[in-house]
Protein backbone atom coordinates (compact mmCIF):
# COMPACT_ATOMS: atom_id res chain seq x y z
CA UNK A 1 0.00 0.00 0.00
CA UNK A 2 1.14 3.36 -1.12
CA UNK A 3 1.66 6.26 1.02
CA UNK A 4 -0.99 8.12 -0.26
CA UNK A 5 -3.31 5.57 -0.53
CA UNK A 6 -3.03 4.81 2.66
CA UNK A 7 -3.81 9.04 4.05
CA UNK A 8 -6.41 9.05 1.50
CA UNK A 9 -8.22 5.85 2.87
CA UNK A 10 -7.58 7.24 6.79
CA UNK A 11 -8.90 10.43 5.64
CA UNK A 12 -12.43 8.84 4.29
CA UNK A 13 -12.00 7.01 7.77
CA UNK A 14 -11.72 10.13 9.61
CA UNK A 15 -14.80 11.87 7.95
CA UNK A 16 -17.14 8.98 7.77
CA UNK A 17 -16.25 8.81 11.83
CA UNK A 18 -17.15 12.05 12.51
CA UNK A 19 -20.27 11.60 10.80
CA UNK A 20 -20.67 8.21 13.06
CA UNK A 21 -19.80 10.76 15.90
CA UNK A 22 -22.40 13.29 14.86
CA UNK A 23 -25.11 10.68 14.27
CA UNK A 24 -24.77 8.90 17.54
CA UNK A 25 -24.97 12.40 19.17
CA UNK A 26 -28.10 13.26 17.49
CA UNK A 27 -29.78 9.96 17.75
CA UNK A 28 -29.37 10.07 21.79
CA UNK A 29 -30.09 14.30 22.15
CA UNK A 30 -33.25 13.15 19.50
CA UNK A 31 -34.49 9.89 22.14
CA UNK A 32 -33.67 12.34 25.23
CA UNK A 33 -35.90 15.07 23.67
CA UNK A 34 -38.57 13.41 22.24
CA UNK A 35 -38.87 11.20 25.82
CA UNK A 36 -38.18 8.05 24.28
CA UNK A 37 -34.69 7.42 26.77
CA UNK A 38 -37.20 7.87 29.90
CA UNK A 39 -39.73 5.73 28.24
CA UNK A 40 -37.15 2.83 27.49
CA UNK A 41 -34.76 3.13 30.31
CA UNK A 42 -36.91 4.83 33.42
CA UNK A 43 -35.19 7.65 34.11
CA UNK A 44 -34.38 10.85 32.20
CA UNK A 45 -30.39 11.01 31.24
CA UNK A 46 -29.98 14.45 32.91
CA UNK A 47 -30.14 13.17 36.33
CA UNK A 48 -28.29 10.79 38.36
CA UNK A 49 -31.58 8.96 38.75
CA UNK A 50 -30.40 5.16 36.78
CA UNK A 51 -26.75 5.45 37.66
CA UNK A 52 -24.29 4.05 40.30
CA UNK A 53 -21.12 3.68 40.74
CA UNK A 54 -20.89 0.04 41.54
CA UNK A 55 -23.85 -1.28 40.55
CA UNK A 56 -25.19 -2.44 36.93
CA UNK A 57 -26.90 0.11 34.81
CA UNK A 58 -27.56 0.78 30.98
CA UNK A 59 -26.87 4.52 31.59
CA UNK A 60 -23.04 2.85 32.40
CA UNK A 61 -23.15 1.36 28.96
CA UNK A 62 -24.11 4.29 27.04
CA UNK A 63 -21.82 6.62 28.88
CA UNK A 64 -18.92 3.81 27.90
CA UNK A 65 -20.34 3.55 24.23
CA UNK A 66 -20.28 7.33 23.92
CA UNK A 67 -16.36 7.64 25.05
CA UNK A 68 -15.69 4.84 22.42
CA UNK A 69 -17.17 7.14 19.56
CA UNK A 70 -15.36 10.11 20.87
CA UNK A 71 -12.23 8.43 20.54
CA UNK A 72 -12.83 6.79 17.00
CA UNK A 73 -12.73 9.94 15.34
CA UNK A 74 -10.35 12.18 17.29
CA UNK A 75 -7.45 9.23 17.75
CA UNK A 76 -7.68 9.08 13.92
CA UNK A 77 -7.40 12.32 13.70
CA UNK A 78 -4.19 12.06 15.46
CA UNK A 79 -3.26 9.18 13.93
CA UNK A 80 -3.14 10.92 10.23
CA UNK A 81 -1.49 13.94 11.44
CA UNK A 82 1.38 12.66 13.20
CA UNK A 83 2.61 9.70 10.46
CA UNK A 84 1.40 11.73 7.33
CA UNK A 85 4.59 11.23 5.94
CA UNK A 86 5.42 8.03 7.52
CA UNK A 87 5.35 4.87 5.44
CA UNK A 88 4.43 2.01 8.25
CA UNK A 89 1.68 -0.78 8.03
CA UNK A 90 1.36 -0.12 11.33
CA UNK A 91 -0.46 2.97 10.93
CA UNK A 92 -3.35 1.26 8.31
CA UNK A 93 -3.45 -2.02 10.89
CA UNK A 94 -4.37 0.48 13.64
CA UNK A 95 -6.74 2.18 11.72
CA UNK A 96 -8.31 -1.28 11.34
CA UNK A 97 -8.53 -1.56 15.16
CA UNK A 98 -10.50 1.64 15.39
CA UNK A 99 -12.28 0.35 12.47
CA UNK A 100 -13.60 -2.78 14.88
CA UNK A 101 -14.28 0.26 17.70
CA UNK A 102 -16.71 1.89 15.13
CA UNK A 103 -18.48 -1.32 14.27
CA UNK A 104 -18.70 -1.76 18.46
CA UNK A 105 -21.20 1.48 18.33
CA UNK A 106 -23.74 -0.43 16.69
CA UNK A 107 -24.78 -1.67 20.37
CA UNK A 108 -25.59 1.77 21.17
CA UNK A 109 -28.23 2.09 18.71
CA UNK A 110 -29.76 -1.35 20.01
CA UNK A 111 -30.63 0.45 23.59
CA UNK A 112 -31.14 3.69 22.48
CA UNK A 113 -34.15 2.50 19.33
CA UNK A 114 -35.15 -0.21 22.16
CA UNK A 115 -34.08 -3.24 19.43
CA UNK A 116 -33.84 -5.70 22.38
CA UNK A 117 -35.63 -9.02 21.91
CA UNK A 118 -37.44 -7.00 19.03
CA UNK A 119 -36.07 -10.29 16.58
CA UNK A 120 -36.09 -7.76 14.10
CA UNK A 121 -33.49 -7.76 10.83
CA UNK A 122 -32.16 -4.31 12.22
CA UNK A 123 -31.41 -6.17 15.55
CA UNK A 124 -29.79 -8.63 13.93
CA UNK A 125 -27.49 -6.60 11.71
CA UNK A 126 -26.73 -4.67 14.70
CA UNK A 127 -25.87 -7.52 16.40
CA UNK A 128 -23.76 -8.81 14.10
CA UNK A 129 -21.85 -5.65 13.26
CA UNK A 130 -20.97 -5.43 17.33
CA UNK A 131 -19.65 -9.20 16.76
CA UNK A 132 -17.20 -8.30 13.81
CA UNK A 133 -16.02 -5.22 15.49
CA UNK A 134 -14.55 -7.28 18.31
CA UNK A 135 -12.92 -9.57 15.57
CA UNK A 136 -11.59 -7.03 13.90
CA UNK A 137 -9.76 -5.63 17.28
CA UNK A 138 -8.72 -8.76 17.93
CA UNK A 139 -7.83 -9.77 14.51
CA UNK A 140 -5.71 -6.07 13.69
CA UNK A 141 -3.61 -6.44 16.22
CA UNK A 142 -2.10 -9.69 15.43
CA UNK A 143 -1.20 -8.32 12.07
CA UNK A 144 0.26 -5.67 13.92
CA UNK A 145 2.74 -7.89 16.15
CA UNK A 146 3.10 -10.08 12.77
CA UNK A 147 4.15 -7.15 10.94
CA UNK A 148 6.06 -4.75 13.36
CA UNK A 149 9.79 -6.11 12.39
CA UNK A 150 9.05 -5.26 9.30
CA UNK A 151 6.57 -2.31 9.22
CA UNK A 152 7.63 -0.94 6.07
CA UNK A 153 6.69 -3.32 3.63
CA UNK A 154 4.20 -2.30 1.08
CA UNK A 155 2.80 -5.25 -0.05
CA UNK A 156 -0.03 -5.56 2.63
CA UNK A 157 -3.15 -5.22 1.10
CA UNK A 158 -3.62 -9.23 0.70
CA UNK A 159 -3.08 -9.65 4.63
CA UNK A 160 -5.59 -7.00 5.02
CA UNK A 161 -8.38 -8.48 2.64
CA UNK A 162 -7.68 -12.16 4.14
CA UNK A 163 -8.52 -10.41 7.47
CA UNK A 164 -11.59 -8.66 6.61
CA UNK A 165 -12.89 -11.58 4.68
CA UNK A 166 -11.94 -14.12 7.42
CA UNK A 167 -13.99 -11.92 10.44
CA UNK A 168 -16.54 -11.10 7.98
CA UNK A 169 -17.05 -15.04 6.89
CA UNK A 170 -16.75 -15.89 10.84
CA UNK A 171 -19.58 -12.63 11.44
CA UNK A 172 -21.87 -14.95 9.47
CA UNK A 173 -21.56 -18.11 10.66
CA UNK A 174 -21.23 -17.58 14.42
CA UNK A 175 -25.11 -18.00 15.47
CA UNK A 176 -26.67 -15.52 17.44
CA UNK A 177 -29.15 -16.05 20.59
CA UNK A 178 -31.83 -13.56 20.03
CA UNK A 179 -33.64 -14.33 22.79
CA UNK A 180 -30.94 -14.25 25.56
CA UNK A 181 -29.71 -10.45 25.26
CA UNK A 182 -26.76 -9.27 27.02
CA UNK A 183 -25.97 -7.05 29.73
CA UNK A 184 -24.56 -4.04 27.24
CA UNK A 185 -26.68 -4.32 24.21
CA UNK A 186 -25.16 -6.79 22.70
CA UNK A 187 -26.33 -10.19 21.85
CA UNK A 188 -25.41 -13.16 22.98
CA UNK A 189 -23.42 -15.65 20.97
CA UNK A 190 -23.76 -18.95 19.77
CA UNK A 191 -21.40 -21.49 20.70
CA UNK A 192 -20.06 -19.25 23.43
CA UNK A 193 -16.58 -21.67 24.48
CA UNK A 194 -15.92 -22.02 21.02
CA UNK A 195 -15.68 -18.29 20.32
CA UNK A 196 -14.40 -16.88 23.62
CA UNK A 197 -11.54 -19.71 23.37
CA UNK A 198 -10.54 -18.57 19.33
CA UNK A 199 -10.19 -14.89 20.67
CA UNK A 200 -8.07 -15.76 23.93
CA UNK A 201 -5.78 -17.68 21.39
CA UNK A 202 -5.29 -15.28 19.33
CA UNK A 203 -4.53 -12.71 22.26
CA UNK A 204 -2.04 -14.89 23.54
CA UNK A 205 -0.56 -15.98 19.89
CA UNK A 206 -0.94 -11.67 19.77
CA UNK A 207 1.84 -11.54 22.74
CA UNK A 208 3.79 -14.15 21.54
CA UNK A 209 4.15 -12.78 18.81
CA UNK A 210 5.51 -9.03 19.78
CA UNK A 211 8.21 -11.40 22.54
CA UNK A 212 9.62 -13.05 19.31
CA UNK A 213 10.05 -10.27 17.59
CA UNK A 214 11.82 -8.68 20.28
CA UNK A 215 14.04 -11.50 20.92
CA UNK A 216 15.37 -11.18 17.02
CA UNK A 217 15.24 -7.69 16.93
CA UNK A 218 16.30 -6.85 20.41
CA UNK A 219 14.12 -3.83 20.26
CA UNK A 220 13.02 -2.13 23.36
CA UNK A 221 10.01 -1.14 21.42
CA UNK A 222 8.66 -4.25 20.76
CA UNK A 223 7.85 -4.81 24.07
CA UNK A 224 6.44 -1.06 24.62
CA UNK A 225 4.17 -1.84 22.20
CA UNK A 226 3.03 -5.00 23.76
CA UNK A 227 2.65 -3.17 26.64
CA UNK A 228 0.39 -0.82 25.20
CA UNK A 229 -1.17 -3.53 23.51
CA UNK A 230 -2.29 -4.98 26.79
CA UNK A 231 -3.58 -1.71 27.90
CA UNK A 232 -5.64 -0.97 24.52
CA UNK A 233 -6.85 -4.25 24.19
CA UNK A 234 -8.10 -4.74 27.89
CA UNK A 235 -9.80 -1.23 27.83
CA UNK A 236 -11.25 -2.05 24.86
CA UNK A 237 -13.37 -5.05 26.20
CA UNK A 238 -13.77 -3.83 29.59
CA UNK A 239 -15.34 -0.82 27.81
CA UNK A 240 -17.75 -3.45 25.21
CA UNK A 241 -18.45 -5.83 28.12
CA UNK A 242 -19.60 -4.12 31.11
CA UNK A 243 -22.48 -2.15 32.61
CA UNK A 244 -20.52 -1.36 35.56
CA UNK A 245 -19.19 2.11 35.80
CA UNK A 246 -16.49 2.03 37.96
CA UNK A 247 -15.26 -0.52 35.29
CA UNK A 248 -16.29 1.73 32.36
CA UNK A 249 -13.86 4.24 34.23
CA UNK A 250 -10.91 1.79 34.28
CA UNK A 251 -11.71 1.20 30.92
CA UNK A 252 -12.08 4.52 29.57
CA UNK A 253 -8.56 4.88 31.13
CA UNK A 254 -6.76 1.93 29.86
CA UNK A 255 -7.36 2.62 26.14
CA UNK A 256 -6.20 5.91 26.98
CA UNK A 257 -3.16 5.45 28.46
CA UNK A 258 -2.61 2.61 26.04
CA UNK A 259 -3.08 4.21 22.92
CA UNK A 260 -0.99 7.31 24.20
CA UNK A 261 1.75 4.52 25.14
CA UNK A 262 1.08 2.71 21.47
CA UNK A 263 1.47 6.02 19.07
CA UNK A 264 4.25 7.38 21.25
CA UNK A 265 6.28 4.15 20.34
CA UNK A 266 5.57 4.41 16.73
CA UNK A 267 7.23 8.06 17.25
CA UNK A 268 10.28 6.80 18.66
CA UNK A 269 10.40 4.45 15.79
CA UNK A 270 10.06 6.74 13.00
CA UNK A 271 10.14 10.16 13.62
CA UNK A 272 13.28 11.00 12.48
CA UNK A 273 13.29 8.62 9.63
Amino acid sequence: MTLRTRNRSLIIFIILSFLCLGFSFAALFYQVHTGNFEQIFGCKFLSFAGLSLFEPTDKSVIFGLLFLQVYIPVTALFLYFSFEKTQSTLIILFAIFLLGCQFQIAKLFIGLLNYKMTFSLEYLCLGKTSIMGKLLALASFFLIASEAKDSRKLNIEMDICILLVSCLVITIAVPLRTAVPSKNFGITLGYTTIVNTLGLITALLTILTFLVSYRETEEKVMIKLLISYCHIIVGFFILTSTNILWCIIIGCVLISVGTHLFLSSLHKMYLWD
